[in-house]
């Protein structure tokens, strides 16, 4: 700084013996690196930037290369702050706080202990709380187990049973149960059982109604039930009318009295064949307290007086085509068939038919066959006839179809009964609905929901119902400007696109699109055509740029330019130059002309000082001269303030 403030004032002093033609002695910069340049009377000072220094030794005319480094404030950690044992010591907002760290407890300031539950002594499911230096596991409130290695819960904390009522468990389920002595419901509440105590006799039971105990002997037992209920078997059933119950040990029996019959456990009646009063051989039943005498099988007579045995008894005592009737062997057939039938006697059994040709019932009357009941094998929507003994031969009726012995269908009904490209004719027959006479002369048909849909092929004309026609089938039915396309006369240069390029013309010719490019055109035609080209073939020397341009006459010329950063003749050749800019050479040179130039080349007046800064001449009078150093510097008349001067600036070059 003391050398700078000397700068400012040496400066101020020798103002007037300098006489400098410059209005900004900042411009161009006096400083160095890093360095701010500020006017102050008339004179240029240097300063440092914000967090830059200049090296020692130095000044800021020569820069400030070196970046300050900022301060770390200390670590209150670090100073006299001493924590307790096994503490931890945290910096916050500038201060040292103390710490316990995680598993310890205590007074950070003095001593942490180890928690003894960070460890994770206790079992399953239990808590552990911290006594002293000691872990003191125990299970949580409804779990219960040994803490130290698992808690269980307990279904029956709380316990969810009525009042009185015993809680057991059955894994994780509560099951509560009335204790002895004990009834009711145990989810909601038991009361004592007075019958507890048997307080009834012996065999008898016990009822409890309320809190009063009621004794009753059982069913099939009487007696004193507060002391003694005996077994009575005959108390358990219910006899029918006019039964007796007959006790035999210790079950009891129903039975009819003598002279008696019927259900002894529903009613018993007087049995009318007691006495019996029939004939000899004649059996007797009872028929509602009347005797009721039959001849038995292979007897007969009167059977009040006496029964005689007959011919035969059953079938079997006749022979094998006759039948036992009325106790005599008769033949079967006599009464069995109908009139104009066939009997057949088959061990014992008359068999009736009727004969081949007839029909009706063979036990009652068998006729003639009528056409209608021949031909009744054939179905329905058939033709029968008659022929030889009565065979009919059944065929289907006209324009039906199917088995003439089920029945004989239509073919159709309606156009749904017939296939997709089918529909159902006036003949109920199924038909393709595409035939010969659906669409129209070179139409296409095509089934659609039993309907045939005629359209005309592509690029035809017409009704597709009636005819189909084209406009041309070849060039020479249309006129000369026009081809034929798609079966129809149209002009060759618009259908279906422009065969030409891009800004061409077209022309038909003979049914023939012919392309060119319009005058002041040039290219492909069939392709491109663009504007004439000045630069193809290219008239410029190597490595140069050709562009369409015009003369003084306005006349179209090209011209040739060297591309930036190149030189030379562009009628002959290009070749690359030393630079482009200022920052391709280096730092006493600047780009000129694409070439390096030195930046003190003749930059300053005569006897002036050059020096070359960030390709910037810049120019001064020596100490012992004065003047205009653009222009020219010359000697100072003042000798004293000559060696003054030399002497100031020569210590301020060495410092």
């Amino acid at each position: 700084m003391r050398k700078l403030l000397f700068i400012v004032l040496f400066c101020l002093q020798y103002k007037e013996t300098f006489q400098l033609s410059y209005s900004d002695p900042c411009y161009p910069t006096p400083c160095g690196v890093n360095t701010q340049c500020h006017v102050q009377n008339e004179a240029a000072i240097c300063r440092c930037i914000s967090g830059y220094n200049h090296a020692p030794n130095s000044n800021t005319i020569e820069g400030c290369p070196i970046k300050i480094r900022p301060t770390t404030p200390p670590d209150p950690c670090h100073s006299t702050v001493q924590c307790g044992i096994n503490a931890e010591c945290r910096s916050s907002g500038g201060k040292a706080v103390c710490e316990c760290p995680s598993g310890y407890t205590g007074n950070a300031l003095v001593r942490c202990n180890q928690d003894p539950c960070s460890l994770r002594p206790c079992g399953i499911q239990a808590e552990c709380s911290n006594r002293g230096s000691q872990a003191v596991c125990s299970c949580p409130h409804g779990f219960q187990g040994d803490p130290y290695i698992r808690c269980i819960e307990n279904p029956c904390l709380p316990n969810p049973c009525g009042q009185d009522a015993l809680c057991s468990k059955n894994g994780n389920r509560a099951i509560c149960s009335c204790p002895s002595g004990y009834t009711g419901d145990p989810y909601r509440s038991c009361n004592r059982d007075p019958c507890s105590t048997s307080p009834c006799g012996v065999q008898a039971q016990c009822q409890n109604h309320g809190s009063r105990a009621v004794c009753s002997c059982p069913a099939g037992y009487s007696g004193d039930p507060y002391v003694r209920c005996n077994y009575a078997p005959c108390k358990l059933i219910s006899c029918g009318q006019g039964a007796d119950c007959v006790e035999s040990g210790s079950s009891a029996v129903c039975k009819c009295p003598h002279g008696y019959k019927g259900d002894p456990y529903v009613s018993c009646r007087k049995d009318g064949c007691i006495p019996n009063v029939c004939g000899v051989y004649a059996t007797c039943t009872d028929n509602y307290g009347r005797p009721d005498c039959q001849c038995p099988p292979g007897f007969q007579g009167d059977p009040y007086r006496q029964c005689i045995r007959g011919d035969c008894d059953e079938n079997s005592d006749c022979g094998p085509y006759r039948i036992c009737k009325n106790y005599k062997c008769v033949d079967p057939c006599l009464t069995t068939c109908g009139v104009g039938s066939d009997c057949q006697v088959r061990n014992h059994v008359a068999i009736c038919t009727c004969p081949h040709g007839t029909t009706g019932d063979p036990f009652a009357h068998c006729r003639h066959l009528t056409n209608a009941e021949i031909c009744a094998p054939c179905g329905q929507n058939t033709n029968c006839q008659v022929v030889g003994t009565n065979k009919p031969i059944c065929s289907c009726k006209p324009n039906f179809f199917g088995d003439p012995l089920i029945g004989c269908t239509r073919e159709c009904q309606q156009d749904s009964d017939c296939g997709y490209t089918q529909k159902c004719d006036i003949k109920y027959r199924c038909v393709n609905v595409c035939d010969s006479t659906a669409c129209g002369r070179n139409a296409n048909c095509r089934p659609v929901n039993h309907r045939a849909e005629c359209t005309c092929p592509q690029y035809y004309q017409g009704n597709p119902y009636t005819s189909c026609y084209t406009g041309c089938i070849s060039h020479y039915d249309c006129n000369g400007n026009q081809a034929c396309i798609k079966l129809e006369c149209q002009d060759p240069c618009h259908v279906p696109s422009s065969p030409c390029g891009h800004a061409a013309q077209c022309q038909v010719s003979n049914h023939k699109p012919i392309c060119s490019c319009p005058k002041g055109y040039t290219g492909d035609p069939y392709v491109l055509c663009r504007l004439e080209d000045q630069c193809s073939p290219n008239p410029c020397g190597r490595n140069a740029i050709c562009q369409p341009g015009h003369d003084q006459y306005s006349t179209k010329r090209p011209v040739c330019t060297c591309p930036r950063g190149y030189i030379g003749d562009a009628l002959v050749s290009c070749s690359p130059g030393e630079c482009e800019r200022d920052g391709d050479c280096r730092q006493d040179e600047a780009c000129k002309n694409n070439y390096c130039r030195q930046v003190c080349s003749s930059a300053c007046g005569r006897y002036a000082i050059c020096k070359a800064l960030s390709h910037v001449a810049v120019c001064s009078c020596p100490s012992t001269y004065s003047g205009d150093p653009l222009v020219s510097c010359y000697p100072k008349n003042n000798r004293k303030k000559r060696e003054s001067l030399t002497q100031n600036v020569t210590s301020i070059a060495e410092n």
